[in-house]
């Protein structure tokens, strides 16, 4: 998750579903905020949860950027993580999170 400022928050979740997503969300962004996603399902219903300003990002439609919704911030982190990662090669998943 990218924070406004520029801060980056990462959690490793066992399942990528919104029953563990949205108690990250919401302990990190106020109903207020304005959330910009991707595509992914587990980010369906947002508006139902308090959040009233929700933009998708449809990478598989090809839009990258509507001229003022993008996720270039994040997409610019993890392009940065995987570049630093391939040097350590074969990260197990329960040491990931130190490299981050």
């Amino acid at each position: 998750m990218l924070i406004h400022g520029g801060k980056v928050y990462t959690q490793i979740v066992k399942h990528c579903s919104i029953k563990e997503f949205l108690p990250i969300i919401k302990g990190h962004a106020d109903s207020d905020a304005v959330i910009y996603s991707d595509g992914c399902r587990i980010y369906d219903g947002q508006v139902n949860y308090g959040y009233k300003k929700h933009y998708r990002v449809k990478h598989d439609h090809n839009v990258f950027d509507d001229g003022t919704n993008h996720i270039n911030g994040i997409e610019n982190f993890w392009g940065l993580c995987k570049v630093r990662l391939v040097k350590f090669r074969d990260v197990h998943k329960l040491t990931f999170y130190l490299y981050i």
